[in-house]
C-alpha cells in the first residue's frame, strides 16, 4: 500500500502542474470582461485543484516518513508570526462559513529552534479541521509558554468527536464516521501527518473533545533542541 500511495502521488504530480499553469495562461488570454464574468468559474476550479493538490502533497508526505526521507530544516522561528500568517491566509475561508476566530499570540513568548514551515504546516492543518467541523461560533487560537515549552491551541465549537473515536484519531487513515462528517471530504491522513511532524520536532500533540460541544488540540514544541 505504501509503495503504491507514493507512486501515484508522483505521478499524479505532472498533471497537476499542467492544469495549474494552462488555468493561468487561460485567464491572461481573457479580457478584463471576460475576467469578470468567469471569475466564478476561475474560483472554483482553483478551489478543486487546490484540494487535489493537498490531497498529493499529503500522500507525498505519507510516502517521505514511511521512507525516512522527511526533511527538518530548523531556525529560530517566531511562533506567533507563523501562526498568525496561518491565520490570514485561512481568512477567506473563515469568513465564507461565517467563523469568528480569536487569536491570543501570547506574550513574551520566545524565539524556538525549529522549523516553521512544518509548524505552519501543523497549524494549517489543525485550524483547516476546526473550521471544516465547526458549523457555528467560535475557534480560538492561542500561543503560550509552558515551562520549558511553547504551546499552541486550537479550540471550536464545532461537532466534536466521539469518546470512542478518540484513541484512533491519529492514526492513518482514521476518519470519525457519523450523520454529521459523512459528507466532509478527507482521506484520514492530515492528523496521522500532523502527529508524525510535532514529534520529529521533538514536540507532543493531544486532544480533549466532548461530542456536540466542540474539540480543542493542543501541541508543544521545546524551547530548545
Amino acid at each position: 500500500k505504501d509503495e503504491f500511495i507514493s507512486m501515484a502521488a508522483h505521478e499524479l504530480k505532472a498533471p497537476i502542474t499542467g492544469l495549474i499553469g494552462y488555468l493561468e495562461l487561460l485567464r491572461e488570454e481573457l479580457t478584463a470582461e471576460e475576467k469578470i464574468k468567469f471569475a466564478e468559474d476561475f474560483n472554483v476550479l482553483t478551489l478543486l485543484i487546490d484540494n487535489l493538490n493537498k490531497l498529493i502533497n499529503d500522500l507525498l508526505d505519507v510516502s517521505r516518513i514511511e521512507q525516512g526521507r522527511f526533511k527538518i530544516e530548523v531556525k529560530d522561528t517566531n511562533i506567533p508570526l507563523v501562526v498568525e500568517e496561518v491565520i490570514k491566509s485561512l481568512q477567506p475561508l473563515i469568513n465564507e462559513k461565517g467563523l469568528v476566530l480569536n487569536f491570543n499570540p501570547g506574550e513574551n513568548i520566545p524565539s524556538v529552534k525549529t522549523d516553521p514551515d512544518r509548524i505552519r504546516q501543523i497549524v494549517t492543518n489543525l485550524i483547516s479541521n476546526a473550521v471544516k467541523y465547526t458549523l457555528k461560533g467560535n475557534i480560538d487560537v492561542a500561543v503560550s509558554q509552558k515551562d520549558k515549552f511553547v504551546q499552541i491551541e486550537v479550540k471550536d465549537s464545532g461537532i466534536g468527536i466521539p469518546a470512542e473515536e478518540l484513541p484512533n484519531l491519529f492514526t492513518k487513515f482514521h476518519r470519525v464516521k457519523d450523520k454529521q462528517t459523512i459528507e466532509v471530504r478527507g482521506t484520514g491522513l492530515g492528523l496521522w501527518i500532523t502527529k508524525q511532524i510535532v514529534e520529529r520536532l521533538g514536540g507532543k500533540i493531544g486532544v480533549e473533545s466532548i461530542y456536540g460541544t466542540g474539540s480543542k488540540f493542543v501541541f508543544t514544541l521545546p524551547l530548545a533542541v
